[in-house]
């Protein structure tokens, strides 16, 4: 239906949220993007690793896409998992979770 226009390398893994309203793509220019799908806009970037990230993997509790600042709080909130060639795994907890 649409471009998801942002990162400046070739896209290397992509996960959608259980709710389906939310991608998350890794890229070899070293980002993780969160998209929301029904705007089209690109609504995070992570940074912080110093290679290509391979992987990307969003967390599958459903229902944690809805809920607000008081779930991050308590360490419930929605997150993605990211694996780079720099030999590390990170996890992003998502804005608004």
């Amino acid at each position: 239906r649409g471009m998801l226009d942002g990162h400046t390398a070739i896209v290397l893994s992509i996960d959608a949220s259980p709710c389906g309203r939310y991608l998350a793509t890794a890229s070899k220019d070293k980002t993780m993007r969160l998209w929301h799908i029904p705007s089209q806009k690109c609504v995070a970037v992570a940074t912080g690793h110093t290679e290509a990230i391979g992987s990307v993997a969003m967390s599958k509790k459903v229902g944690c896409y809805d809920v607000g600042g008081k779930a991050a709080e308590n360490g419930a909130g929605a997150f993605v998992v990211t694996a780079s060639k720099d030999r590390t795994l990170k996890v992003w907890p998502l804005p608004g979770s």
